[in-house]
């Protein structure tokens, strides 16, 4: 999963950066709105992790202006704002899920799992592909019920073929 991180705390975002990796996530991490907008323009990703106070703008202006663009990436907030009210506007605006700082790095995993899985119209957590049965949450394998030892960068690569089959897939 390719992941873009707004967040204008360079040591939360290392943090995150580095913490998704051990989650099989690999994330590209940008510190403003502009910066989102350009490397949003640039390259696809599986979802977005948006901060609302940013140097340069609000993540929520930001948000409206992608959704009103057309763009459907998961967006999920991340912000310091965690009232009721703060939470109900982030989700009103198009924010696919919403989490308060401070926040658990396993939930924040687990949440962007989620969001990608709706987003491709899964139910279930884990892919299967002609008897081969990935599971993003425990980075496991298995075909036809056997367990099948893969390392990160494989379960990566599996991960990446099977939840668009039949799609060509860049090296990154």
């Amino acid at each position: 999963m390719r992941v873009l991180i707004v967040e204008d705390d360079p040591i939360l975002a290392d943090g995150l950066a580095v913490g998704l990796k051990l989650h099989g996530v690999s994330a590209e991490v940008v510190g403003s709105c502009a910066d989102g907008r350009h490397a949003i323009a640039a390259g696809a990703f599986d979802a977005i992790v948006l901060d609302i106070m940013l140097p340069d703008g609000s993540g929520l202006d930001l948000l409206s202006s992608l959704r009103q663009a057309g763009d459907e990436s998961p967006i999920l907030l991340l912000t310091a704002f965690d009232e009721t009210r703060d939470r109900i506007a982030g989700l009103d605006r198009g924010a696919d899920d919403y989490l308060g700082k401070p926040f658990d790095l396993d939930e924040l995993a687990a949440r962007l799992r989620a969001v990608v899985r709706r987003r491709d119209g899964r139910a279930t957590a884990t892919i299967a592909v002609a008897g081969l049965v990935l599971n993003p949450a425990s980075h496991s394998v298995s075909r036809d019920g056997l367990a099948i030892e893969v390392t990160r960068r494989e379960f990566a690569i599996l991960r990446a073929l099977a939840e668009r089959p039949g799609m060509i897939r860049s090296r990154t």
